[in-house]
């Protein structure tokens, strides 16, 4: 397994190297997500293809294409190259017209550790569903009910599936929410793909000026149930 390194501004540091990469945290496809494709000068073949369970399209003339883990500038070339046997000087527009649910696990030093489920919100007047508000790390975190005190939010890891023209295998990046909640640092409230796997670590004392930011925010949930026994 290859491990490689992001940051938010999409620039990477391999462990072995001083050399500067540059890594595009790319959304890969997979079941579910559905895609308009234009055929230029073929607009009969226009239409929202949807991605089966095994990971293929089945498109007209070619049959069946496997997108499944592949970045949209990597399907075009395929699809480019299929076409290229029925079609002189193919020419297609891809977009994702609608994203499957995302499953993610968060761990460490939250409330409610687990895998969840999340979902990309739609602007209901979009026929085309291209206006979409993608599942960000802030979204996550407020699902594990909060963090314990000994968080340690300026480190959070972040272990995601790397596309195959970058590289393969899982690029890892931490990251550090506290930037966002004192400077409005947006850059480090990422998006979340598919897969990734969210690590809150542990502070070897609790940070107390962390926790006095992190209760002023609506990062904790306003009720909280105690048990008392004896």
């Amino acid at each position: 397994l290859s491990i490689l390194f992001f940051i938010p501004n999409l620039y990477s540091y391999e462990n072995n190297l001083d050399e500067l990469i540059e890594y595009k945290s790319e959304y890969l496809l997979g079941p579910g997500d559905v895609l308009k494709i234009e055929f230029d000068g073929l607009e009969i073949f226009d239409d929202f293809y949807i991605v089966q369970s095994d990971g293929n399209i089945n498109l007209p003339e070619i049959g069946l294409v496997d997108i499944n883990k592949k970045s949209l500038t990597e399907i075009k070339i395929i699809i480019l190259e299929k076409y290229k046997k029925v079609i002189k000087s193919p020419s297609i527009t891809i977009n994702i017209a609608k994203h499957r649910p995302l499953l993610v696990t968060l761990r460490g030093e939250v409330n409610k550790t687990g895998l969840f489920p999340l979902l990309y919100k739609y602007d209901d007047d979009d026929e085309n569903f291209y206006s979409q508000t993608s599942p960000r790390l802030f979204d996550l975190i407020k699902l594990g009910n909060g963090i314990t005190q000994n968080a340690d939010l300026s480190k959070i890891q972040v272990i995601r599936r790397n596309s195959i023209k970058n590289g393969g295998g899982k690029i890892k990046t931490n990251i550090n929410l506290i930037a966002l909640l004192e400077k409005g640092d947006h850059s480090q409230n990422i998006e979340l793909r598919d897969g990734d796997d969210i690590f809150v670590p542990k502070s070897k004392e609790p940070i107390l000026e962390q926790l006095i930011g992190i209760n002023k925010s609506n990062l904790t949930p306003q009720e909280m149930i105690v048990f008392i026994n004896g």
